[in-house]
Parts: C-alpha cells; sequence; structure tokens
C-alpha cells in the first residue's frame, strides 16, 4: 500500500541547543550522526535552515523500517511505534508530531517473464497522452508517468529500472511491475483546506484512501479489462447482449484504438471535420467494453504474444 513518506518538523531555539549540545555538531551536521543509526533502518534525517527558521525533514521507507513488503492499513500501530521511538531518540520526549509533506502510494504486481512485462508496458504505452489535468511522458519504454502539478502517478517495471541504475535489486522487487500515485505537499495541502484532511499519517495510512488514490489516477488511465487479441475481443462482443448497432461501433472503436492510439482515435475526424467520436459515444464505449472485461486497447494481432493478457492493475 505504502512504499515511502517524507515529513518535516519545525525547530525552536531550544530544540537546536539541545541537539547541538547533544551530538556535539552544529545543527547542519547533525544529521550525519542520526543517519549512523536510522539510514539503514529506513528513515534519512536532513537540518534546513529556511529563511530565519531551522527545519527537520525525514524520509521514511516502510519497507525497510519494518521489514515488510506488503504494508497494509493493519500495520499502522507498528509502523508509528517505530517513528515514535526514533522521535524520542532524537528529542528524549513524546511531544513531536511529524507534519506529512509526501506520500508514495504503490502496488507491486510480480510478472514472472520480462517479456510478459515488456509487452504490458507496450500495451499501456497506448494509454491516451492526457486525461484531464494529467500529461503521460514516457522514460525507455520501462516508465510511463502520468503528472499533474500535485501527483505524480507512473507505472514502471521496478527490475529494469533498478538495472538502469546499477542499483542492486531487493528480493520483494524482482519481476515486479509497479503502479505508483505520489501525493506531493501541493495536493496535500489543498486537502486539508478543502477536506479537513490532516497532513499527518495516520490519516493517509488508509486502504480506502489508497484504492481511491489509485483507481483514480491510474485506473481511470490504464482502463478497465484484460488485453485480448482482435478476434477473441469479437467473439466476446458477438455473444453479449447489447445492440447490434453497439456491436458494430465497439468493433470499429477497438481497431481504430489499435491503430490511433487512445489519443488518436479521439481526434479522428470526418469528411466534415467533425469528430468521430463525441465524449459522450467514446465514455459510452469504454463502459461497454468495461462491463465485458475487454480493455479497449488491443493486442496487435500478428504480434507473436498470448492472445489473453490478463491486465495486472487489479486493486
Amino acid at each position: 500500500m505504502i512504499h515511502t513518506a517524507k515529513f518535516y518538523l519545525k525547530l525552536s531555539n531550544e530544540d537546536i541547543n539541545f541537539l547541538e549540545n547533544k551530538y556535539w555538531e552544529f545543527i547542519s551536521l547533525t544529521s550525519c550522526k542520526i543517519d549512523d543509526v536510522y539510514k539503514e533502518k529506513g528513515i534519512a534525517t536532513t537540518f534546513t535552515k529556511i529563511y530565519s527558521n531551522w527545519y527537520m525533514y525525514c524520509t521514511i521507507d516502510f519497507i525497510k523500517l519494518i521489514g515488510k513488503a506488503d504494508i497494509k492499513e493493519a500495520d499502522y500501530s507498528r509502523v508509528q511505534d517505530k517513528i515514535n521511538q526514533y522521535l524520542y531518540d532524537i528529542f528524549q520526549d513524546n511531544k513531536r508530531e511529524l507534519i506529512l509533506i509526501r506520500l508514495d502510494y504503490r502496488l507491486d504486481v510480480k510478472i514472472e517473464t520480462k517479456k510478459d512485462r515488456e509487452l504490458i508496458m507496450y500495451l499501456y504505452n497506448k494509454t491516451a497522452e492526457k486525461y484531464k489535468f494529467k500529461r503521460k511522458y514516457n522514460q525507455y519504454d520501462i516508465t510511463i508517468y502520468f503528472n499533474s502539478k500535485s501527483i505524480q502517478s507512473k507505472c514502471y517495471d521496478k527490475e529494469a529500472e533498478r538495472i538502469s541504475k546499477s542499483q542492486p535489486i531487493e528480493k520483494y522487487e524482482e519481476d515486479v511491475l509497479r503502479f505508483e500515485v505520489v501525493l506531493e505537499n501541493k495536493h496535500l495541502n489543498y486537502m486539508k483546506r478543502q477536506h479537513n484532511i490532516e497532513k499527518t499519517l495516520k490519516k493517509y495510512f488508509s486502504d480506502t484512501l489508497y484504492k481511491k488514490y489509485m483507481e483514480e489516477n491510474l485506473g481511470v488511465l490504464l482502463y478497465e479489462g484484460d488485453y485480448y487479441k482482435i478476434y477473441l475481443a469479437e467473439k466476446i462482443i458477438k455473444e453479449s447482449e447489447i445492440k447490434e448497432s453497439d456491436k458494430k461501433a465497439l468493433r470499429e472503436l477497438l481497431v481504430d484504438i489499435s491503430k490511433h492510439t487512445v489519443t488518436g482515435a479521439m481526434e479522428i475526424t470526418n469528411d466534415k471535420d467533425e469528430k468521430k467520436y463525441s465524449k459522450y459515444k467514446f465514455a459510452k464505449y469504454l463502459r461497454l467494453l468495461g462491463a465485458m472485461k475487454i480493455n479497449p486497447i488491443l493486442i496487435p494481432k500478428n504480434m507473436k504474444s498470448p492472445s489473453y493478457v490478463k491486465n495486472p492493475f487489479c486493486l
């Protein structure tokens, strides 16, 4: 559910004096001594001066923190106990509450072969170039980003990413396709201001919020349904109980998306320079396909690949 998060604390003059006396270092250098103890446990600390005020920032890797890859809402107490111990070790009191400024939600799906992961990424590359305030960016065919100013969404081959950066691959990262939604400080501020959701880990350490953010930021872009070659998709459509005119329209849409990608299909015009698919029709046809568990993106019929691939994005 959660991978990493970033927090901050504003420090008082008393805090600074205490830390400098405790660690025998200027405040800007005390993070080195804290990292000697906590970095390998999953917490990296920095001290930064902004104008006349000092702040402590910490980035927490929850997998390292509790030694568990599949983190759920039920793990919150265990996580918070570790954070409380970290803060007590530094400040020798229990009066601190970290303010959340970034949170990474994640879904890891194990796909055994590199070839299968490459096929999934190929299909994901055919998704819409933009959706509402999000725009798609591709990087070396192993990562697809959907970014807005306050939320970053991406799916990528985690093992390939590690290899490209010459970094060691953790056991829980082997053969993994990762889906990630990053909530930036701007979004967290908006949620506090508009919806009264406090910027605390407890508020966002929620299975319900996790599913909401993943679905709203990746699900709508990767679409419902599994992947088929055209003849299998046609068979499912023909056997459905929808109107014959809709069956014909769905096949036509699938072919258009296969030729032009989702964004290209939305821009197709007729001789009168009118769009072939209105927003209403496009949404209707996607809804009908979703009800049949058919993803609108087809596996190319001439590609040497399976005729059916399950969509790994499933919450």
